[in-house]
C-alpha cells in the first residue's frame, strides 16, 4: 500500500482532492513507512519546483501540492502521543506553515484562486490546538504518557465552561484567547487575498465570537449571504446562545453602509425565523411533481417540510428572540401573549439539520473534529430547548398572574414546571453533563426550578411538602450569593491582567454576566407576581416571610451592582492609553521567550505589525460595544 500511496500522490497531488482521497490509507501505514512517505512526497515536491513555477498554471499546481503536503504533515503531528516535545512540534509547524503560506501567496499574488490559503488555515488551526496542550489533565501540568491529542482535548472541554472562576483560571483563559487572537489575525490576512474562502470565513466567525468580539463575528457571518435553505447548516455558527453574548445592536458607523439586519442580532433572528414560516412553495412543488409523475420527489419534499417544521434551530431561535427582547426591557419577550410555538419542543421529535461537516477539519480520523475545538459551549440539543422552553412558560405565568398551565405534556398531566426542569437538570448533571448546557446555564435553570416550586407552593391549597418555602427561598439566596462572589472576581485584576494592562474578554464573561442578569429579571418577576396574588394566609408554610423577601431583594440589588461594576471596570481598562500596543506586543510574543517568541516573530514577519494593530483596534472596539450592552440592561 505504501508504493500505491506514493504513486497516487505523485499523480494527483496537483488536485485539491488528493489529501481527502489518500489520508485514510496513509494513517494505516506502519510508523516507519509513514515517515518514509512524508520524506518522499517532500522530495518529490522539491524536485518539481523549478519546472512547475515557470508558468502560472504550473505555479497553481505546485502550490496545491504544497498545501496537500502540509495537510499530511499536520495529521502526522496531531497523531503523535502527547509528550514534552508536542508543544515544540506544534510551534515549529506554525512557523514552517506561515513561511510556506507567505511563499505561496507571493507566487500567486493577484490571483483569485489561492490554494496556499489552506496552509495558512492549518497554521491557525494549530494555534488553537496549542491551547489543548497548555491544559493538562494531570495535577502537575505535565503530559500523560501515551495519551493522544484527542485524549487531552476532552478533559479540557469538560472544564472549559467553569474557567471563569478564580484568578488562575482567568489567566489560563487569557493565554488561550491570545492564541485565538493570533489565529483570527491569520484568517483575516487570508481573506485579504482570498475574499470568499469559505473555510476561513467559518473559522473566523467562531473565533471572533469566542474572543467576545461578537459584532465582528456578525460582520463576517453576513458575508456568507445565506439562503433560506442553508439556515440550519450555517445560522447556528453565530446565533447559538447569542442572547447571552450580545443582545443589543451594534451602533451604526456613519462611514459604513450596513443594513440594520447586519447590526442588530434580534433582526437577524427574526429574518432567520421567517425562513421557517409556512408557505405555498412546497404545495406547489408537490403539485408539479405529481403532474410530471416524479412521485419520489413528492416524498422528498414532504420530508424536507417536516424537517424544517421540527428543526431544533427553529426552537432555539424562538427562545433566543424572547430572551433578547426581555434583556432589552420588554417583559413579555417581545410577544404580547405567550405563543406556545407551532409545535412543542418537549413533545416533538426535533430534527437536527445542523451540518458540522461544512467546517474545515484536517484532524486524524480517530480524533474529534476541529469544529468541537471552537464551539461556544456544548452543542445544544433537545434537552436545551426543553429546559429553556419550560423557563419561557414560567415567564408567561409571571406576566399573566395565573395558575400554572399545562406545560405541553398532554391533557390531565399534573407534572409541574419545577419537577420537569428538575428532570432536565438531573440529566444534565449525569451522563449528559456536557451534552447541552454550560455551567452558567445549569445554574440558571436550577434557579428557575426553585422559583417554579415556590410559585406552586404559594398557590396550592395543600400544605407545602419538603423542601418547603423557607428552604426554597434559601436556595435562591445561595444562588445569588454564589453569583455575587464569582462576579466580583471580574472586578479584580489578576497577574495576567496586570501584565497586559487589560483583560481578554472572552465569550464566557458575557455569557455568564447576561445569564446572571436574566436570572435577576426572573427573580424580580417572581417577587412582583407573589406580591400580586392572594397568598394562603391560613397555612403559614405556604406564605413568604417579609424578611426573606427583603433578603432576596437586597441580594438582587447587590448582584446587579456587581455586574455593572465589572462592566464599568473593564470598559475603563480598555479606555486607557497603550491597550492596543500591549495587545499587539503580546500577540507578537515580544514580551515572551522561547516558543511564544518564535511564533510571534513569524506572525509579525508574515502578517506585519500594521495588520495586527488593525485587528487589535477592531476587537477592542467590539468589546466596548458588548460592555455598553451590559450597562443598558435594567432591573426593576
Amino acid at each position: 500500500m505504501f508504493s500505491v500511496c506514493i504513486h497516487y500522490f505523485e499523480e494527483f497531488s496537483g488536485s485539491g482532492n488528493c489529501f481527502k482521497d489518500l489520508v485514510f490509507y496513509v494513517e494505516c501505514l506502519p510508523h516507519q513507512e509513514k515517515a518514509e512517505f512524508h520524506r518522499r512526497i517532500q522530495k518529490f515536491i522539491d524536485g518539481q519546483v523549478i519546472e512547475e513555477t515557470k508558468t502560472k498554471v504550473g505555479m497553481v499546481k505546485w502550490v496545491t501540492r504544497m498545501a496537500g503536503c502540509s495537510k499530511f504533515n499536520y495529521v502526522d503531528i496531531m497523531s503523535d502521543p502527547v509528550d514534552k516535545m508536542q508543544k515544540e512540534k506544534l510551534a515549529y509547524f506554525i512557523k514552517t506553515s506561515l513561511e510556506t503560506y507567505s511563499t505561496c501567496l507571493e507566487l500567486l499574488r493577484g490571483s483569485e484562486f489561492q490554494p496556499g490559503a489552506d496552509i495558512g488555515i492549518l497554521s491557525a488551526m494549530t494555534l488553537i490546538n496549542l491551547s489543548k496542550i497548555q491544559h493538562r489533565p494531570d495535577s502537575k501540568g505535565g503530559p500523560v504518557a501515551g495519551a493522544s491529542r484527542g485524549d487531552v482535548a476532552r478533559p479540557a472541554a469538560a472544564t472549559s465552561s467553569s474557567q471563569g472562576e478564580g484568578a488562575e483560571a482567568n489567566d489560563k483563559s487569557t493565554k488561550d484567547a491570545i492564541l485565538e487572537f493570533q489565529a483570527a489575525a491569520i484568517l483575516e490576512h487570508i481573506l485579504q487575498s482570498s475574499k470568499n474562502n469559505y473555510q476561513a470565513l467559518l473559522m473566523l466567525v467562531r473565533l471572533y465570537i469566542r474572543l467576545g468580539a461578537i459584532s465582528l463575528g456578525f460582520q463576517v457571518y453576513y458575508r456568507f449571504n445565506i439562503k433560506n435553505v442553508q439556515n440550519d447548516s450555517l445560522a447556528h455558527c453565530s446565533f447559538t446562545r447569542i442572547s447571552t453574548l450580545q443582545p443589543f445592536p451594534t451602533p451604526r458607523d456613519e462611514e459604513t453602509f450596513v443594513s440594520d439586519d447586519n447590526l442588530d442580532p434580534a433582526l437577524g433572528i427574526i429574518r432567520v425565523l421567517k425562513s421557517y414560516s409556512k408557505d405555498d412553495k412546497f404545495a406547489q412543488m408537490n403539485s408539479l411533481a405529481m403532474k410530471r409523475g416524479s412521485y419520489h420527489q413528492t416524498l422528498e419534499f414532504l420530508n424536507f417540510q417536516s424537517q424544517k417544521d421540527t428543526s431544533i434551530c427553529k426552537f432555539m431561535w424562538q427562545i433566543e428572540r424572547r430572551r433578547m427582547s426581555r434583556l432589552r426591557g420588554k417583559p413579555s419577550g417581545g410577544v404580547q401573549e405567550f405563543d406556545r410555538m407551532e409545535l412543542d419542543p418537549i413533545t416533538t421529535t426535533q430534527s437536527d439539520n445542523r451540518d458540522d461537516a461544512i467546517f474545515p477539519s484536517f484532524e486524524p480520523t480517530k480524533d474529534p473534529s476541529f469544529e468541537e475545538s471552537v464551539r461556544v459551549g456544548p452543542k445544544p440539543y433537545d434537552r436545551w430547548t426543553s429546559g429553556f422552553h419550560l423557563s419561557e412558560i414560567l415567564y408567561s405565568e409571571y406576566l399573566h398572574n395565573g395558575k400554572l398551565r399545562n406545560t405541553g405534556f398532554g391533557p390531565g398531566d399534573d407534572t409541574s414546571i419545577g419537577s420537569s426542569l428538575m428532570d432536565v437538570l438531573l440529566f444534565a448533571s449525569g451522563d449528559g453533563m456536557n451534552k447541552d448546557f454550560t455551567e452558567a446555564e445549569k445554574a440558571f435553570l436550577s434557579l428557575q426550578c426553585s422559583l417554579a416550586k415556590l410559585m406552586r407552593f404559594l398557590k396550592t391549597e395543600e400544605s407545602a411538602t419538603p423542601p418547603g418555602l423557607p428552604d426554597l427561598l434559601e436556595q435562591v439566596e445561595i444562588h445569588l450569593k454564589s453569583e455575587i462572589a464569582s462576579t466580583k472576581r471580574y472586578s479584580h485584576p489578576t497577574e495576567m491582567d496586570a501584565k497586559l494592562g487589560f483583560r481578554f474578554l472572552t465569550w464566557k464573561f458575557f455569557h455568564k454576566v447576561y445569564l446572571g442578569l436574566e436570572g435577576l429579571q426572573s427573580i424580580t418577576y417572581f417577587l412582583k407576581w407573589s406580591a400580586n396574588i392572594k397568598q394562603n394566609e391560613d397555612k403559614p408554610a405556604n406564605t413568604l416571610k417579609k424578611d426573606g423577601i427583603a433578603n432576596v431583594n437586597s441580594l438582587v440589588h447587590e448582584l446587579y451592582q456587581a455586574i455593572r461594576a465589572a462592566a464599568t471596570y473593564h470598559k475603563g481598562m480598555l479606555m486607557e492609553t497603550g491597550v492596543m500596543a500591549s495587545m499587539v506586543d503580546h500577540a507578537l510574543g515580544r514580551d515572551e521567550a522561547g516558543l511564544e517568541n518564535l511564533v510571534g516573530g513569524v506572525i509579525e514577519e508574515v502578517l506585519g505589525e500594521a495588520h495586527m494593530e488593525i485587528i487589535s483596534t477592531n476587537v477592542i472596539e467590539s468589546w466596548k460595544v458588548a460592555l455598553d450592552g451590559i450597562l443598558k440592561v435594567e432591573i426593576d
